[in-house]
């Protein structure tokens, strides 16, 4: 019996399977090859346009390494509640390198992508509007396709603007094309938000789709706000100056790390409570978005009627997070 006969017989048999089941079941979209989470993330990865923030109110100094993006480690320990003590007061930000946090979750129709935006300081002018960590979100719905070179076709993206979200289509975001199909969205500085006698315009780390009429002007920004494109490399800012005229690279981190630790609970641990970071130092706040991992199939589509744009499917082929 001739072996590579039979070998060649049995690869194209799997072929012809493979096939067939994929011509049966035209929902599911394989990735373009070599693709996989990561790429996919990255592929999406918004484009950010962060307002800083080092003015003095009264008595009370903000420090514009509280509105840099980073990781919640950064500064080389996994204890949350130092955060605030630790985020640097001069200009040295040299520690301060950008990151966020990517969880993707994958059916046969869709991708779910969130990226976390960590800064370490909620800062404001009332002590009751501060907390110690800070995280905030921007989700995409992301139809599985051909279309993007295999990346698929953009469908909705929310965005944490507080306690409320900021609801947006293709028709209201402006994407960035290189390397990629990336939504711009703005992240406003530190601020009062509860009490905003001195503050304007929802600061504390609201997220919003970029409108480069408004986020650009003096009542919105100073002369200190930057951009962050998503990169091979996390880069910390060096210089701050300007209206969105320095950009550095940040990068995307599997969420895994902090999903591991989501149980490290304790006084000098990641956590205060399930979900919510350690805020020794100030007031307890920084939540992770693990509640709302379970089905986004089901929030999406009934919050926005996915399936007008085609079969939604509520098979997940990724989801660790349920």
């Amino acid at each position: 019996m001739n072996f590579r006969r039979i070998t060649v017989s049995l690869f194209l048999t799997c072929l012809l399977l493979v096939i067939t089941f994929f011509s049966l079941n035209p929902s599911i979209t394989v990735l373009a090859s070599g693709e996989n989470r990561e790429d996919v993330l990255e592929y999406w990865a918004p484009q950010v346009f962060q307002d800083l923030r080092q003015d003095k109110v009264l008595w009370h100094q903000y420090y514009p390494a509280g509105d840099m993006i980073t990781n919640v480690n950064y500064d080389d320990d996994w204890d949350a509640g130092n955060n605030w003590d630790n985020t640097p007061r001069s200009g040295d930000f040299s520690m301060m390198k950008a990151y966020a946090y990517g969880i993707f979750i994958e059916t046969e129709t869709h991708y779910f992508l969130t990226y976390c935006y960590y800064h370490s300081m909620d800062d404001a002018f009332f002590s009751a509007d501060r907390h110690e960590n800070d995280v905030e979100n921007v989700n995409l719905v992301i139809r599985k396709g051909t279309e993007n070179d295999g990346y698929g076709t953009f469908e909705v993206m929310e965005t944490t603007i507080h306690s409320t979200k900021g609801e947006y289509t293709s028709n209201d975001v402006i994407f960035n094309t290189t390397n990629g199909c990336h939504p711009k969205v703005f992240i406003s500085s530190n601020g009062d938000v509860l009490n905003n006698q001195f503050d304007f315009n929802a600061k504390g780390h609201a997220i919003f789709a970029f409108d480069p009429n408004f986020h650009t002007t003096d009542t919105v920004i100073g002369n200190d706000a930057i951009i962050y494109n998503v990169g091979d490399v996390a880069e910390a800012p060096t210089d701050i100056s300007g209206k969105f005229t320095n950009s550095y690279t940040y990068q995307v981190l599997m969420i895994d790390e902090i999903w591991d630790r989501r149980y490290n609970i304790g006084d000098y641990d990641t956590f205060e409570s399930y979900g919510t970071l350690n805020g020794r130092d100030q007031s307890v706040g920084g939540n992770f978005p693990w509640g709302s991992l379970n089905d986004p199939v089901s929030y999406y589509n009934n919050k926005y009627n996915l399936t007008q744009n085609g079969p939604v499917s509520s098979t997940y082929l990724y989801n660790p997070y349920n």
